[in-house]
């Protein structure tokens, strides 16, 4: 039965149908992820705006960032969902 899926992209499969590979439900779905997308791209610049701003933020960023592994994205996060790093 494995053997059967082998090669298959899920992705392509589930977004279209044999009758319409570019209906509009692909459509759909794409423009729904390239909304996201920006939505995601605005959300970051808004959280580099805001610990450009502030001192103390900026700061806790630069510390954040001094532990290895953590980069802009887990300090970004780390300062945005836990309000004692605030």
């Amino acid at each position: 039965m494995r053997e059967r899926f082998a090669g298959v992209d899920w992705r392509k499969r589930r977004w279209s149908s044999p009758a319409d590979p570019e209906g509009p439900t692909r459509r759909g779905l794409t423009d729904h992820i390239r909304l996201l997308e920006r939505r995601v791209a605005d959300v970051d610049r808004e959280l580099d705006q805001t610990i450009a701003t502030s001192l103390a933020r900026r700061a806790k960023d630069d510390l954040l960032q001094r532990v290895p592994g953590v980069g802009p994205v887990v300090s970004r996060t780390l300062l945005g969902d836990v309000p004692e790093l605030a």
